[in-house]
């Protein structure tokens, strides 16, 4: 059966969620604070990426959004030592949309990108999408270790090693592993993938299941030119290797535990 993300629960929503917006457009800085501050999001604005670096190091946000380009520090390297410190949700801000920049971006750890000039309803989107991923991988009722071949995937220390040796993913690499080791030899097209790991609603920019896919085959592949682990369906999609598989229980909260 099909693992699927859960929606956040009423509780869950019952305080807003921080965001941190790095721009240095006063007019864009301006919009997303007047926006989409309110009961639901409480916006912190910094007009560069040395400032973002210094909130984030002073307090705790749910969610990151970074333009590229900014003065002193730019929102890939603030993105990179974000990175190196956290898991939070990070989303790229770019006027520039080629394949390089959103290549640069998630090796550096984001999570999605979005291009300028942007609507704000768009941006809104993403983050609930991205929020509604992350609560529903915190409240996930799957198996907690997945084994598919020499890969193991421990979903409650996000932790993943192959032949024993851990290999260094970043969060949506891991989601792309982890729900194609879950549900294991099914065939899932860019749309499903798009809208099951990214958390979407609609179909959008499903290329980036295919960066996602490039970047975590040439951490996991020994020729990843040639995979054996994540297989491409011509025509369809892209699915895990029906390898020797094995999993382990979710862990049971005594809490909700019956006796």
């Amino acid at each position: 059966m099909k693992l699927t993300r859960r929606t956040i629960g009423q509780a869950d929503q019952q305080s807003p969620r921080r965001i941190l917006f790095a721009d240095d457009d006063p007019s864009i800085a301006t919009l997303i604070q007047v926006t989409l501050s309110g009961p639901r999001f409480e916006v912190v604005v910094v007009k560069n990426g040395l400032e973002a670096l210094k909130a984030f190091n002073e307090s705790t946000f749910d969610i990151v959004l970074l333009d590229v380009m900014m003065p002193y520090v730019d929102g890939f390297e603030a993105c990179k030592r974000i990175r190196e410190q956290s898991d939070v949700p990070i989303i790229m801000l770019t006027a520039r949309d080629g394949s390089d920049d959103i290549v640069q971006g998630f090796e550096l750890g984001s999570d999605d990108y979005i291009t300028k000039p942007f609507k704000t309803v768009e941006v809104i989107a993403r983050i609930e999408a991205i929020l509604r991923r992350v609560d529903g991988v915190k409240n996930r009722q799957a198996p907690s270790i997945i084994r598919v071949g020499d890969i193991e995937i421990d979903a409650p220390r996000h932790r993943v090693t192959l032949a024993g040796a851990e290999v260094n993913l970043t969060p949506m690499e891991f989601e792309l592993l982890y729900f194609l080791a879950a549900n294991y030899s099914e065939v899932f097209d860019r749309e499903t993938l798009f809208q099951e790991v990214w958390g979407y609603d609609y179909v959008g920019e499903t290329n980036l299941v295919d960066v996602c896919v490039r970047r975590l085959r040439e951490k996991i592949e020994v020729e990843p030119s040639k995979p054996r682990r994540i297989l491409t369906v011509r025509g369809i999609g892209y699915k895990m290797a029906d390898l020797s598989v094995s999993v382990t229980p979710p862990m049971v909260n005594d809490e909700t535990s019956t006796s």
